[in-house]
């Protein structure tokens, strides 16, 4: 009897160490789901933000073939200094368009910068709508860029936009862009460089 009860404690004993095991190895587990659950999150996050990034960047780096031989025509066959081909466009709002423009350098080598900035709304008919109040900051981007020519150098400019959740449907939004250059001794003709230009977002 005495043999039996000490066999049924070491049973027991036994029995509780498998217990105590069993609780480790089943946090142990769940530690290790929880982390590589958080490694799969933080590598989801990861891919949803490159992606998000490299799709920004396509499109403002990416315009249509066709817009690149028509400004490359468009320089070559006459003494345009800065042009934008297709200054109208609709969109919807949320999306984001890239107009294609040309820059020509007839001076020296010089730095040019592109500059836009909001001019006015108007309806569908051409009507101005002098209510409508919005920052250019929201629908442009923050630099459009600096390019260096040499002279006679041609380069072809994106002017990406994007249209706010706030803007205004059946509403032409109008802004100029314009190009400048750094040469002191010519101001003149850098301030605007060749003619100032114009481009209509038709918000639908």
């Amino acid at each position: 009897m005495a043999k039996d009860m000490e066999i049924y404690k070491k049973f027991m004993r036994l029995l509780n160490k498998m217990k105590q095991y069993n609780k480790g190895l089943e946090f142990a587990t769940t530690f290790f789901v929880i982390l590589a659950l958080g490694i799969v999150m933080i590598l989801l996050a990861f891919a949803f933000f490159k992606e998000g990034f490299s799709s920004t960047d396509n499109i403002i780096r990416q315009i249509d073939q066709s817009m690149q031989t028509e400004i490359n025509k468009l320089l070559s066959d006459s003494d345009a200094q800065f042009i934008v081909p297709i200054y109208e466009k609709e969109l919807k709002i949320g999306e984001t368009y890239t107009f294609g423009a040309g820059l020509r350098n007839n001076l020296e080598n010089a730095n040019f910068q592109i500059h836009m900035v909001y001019d006015y709304s108007e309806d569908y008919s051409g009507n101005r709508i002098d209510s409508v109040q919005i920052s250019s900051s929201e629908f442009l981007f923050d630099d459009y860029g600096t390019y260096y020519l040499k002279k006679n150098q041609k380069e072809l400019i994106n002017i990406p936009i994007r249209v706010p959740e706030n803007a205004e449907r059946n509403t032409n939004y109008v802004f100029k862009v314009y190009a400048t250059c750094d040469l002191i001794e010519l101001s003149s003709l850098c301030n605007p460089y060749g003619y100032e230009q114009e481009i209509v977002i038709k918000v639908v």
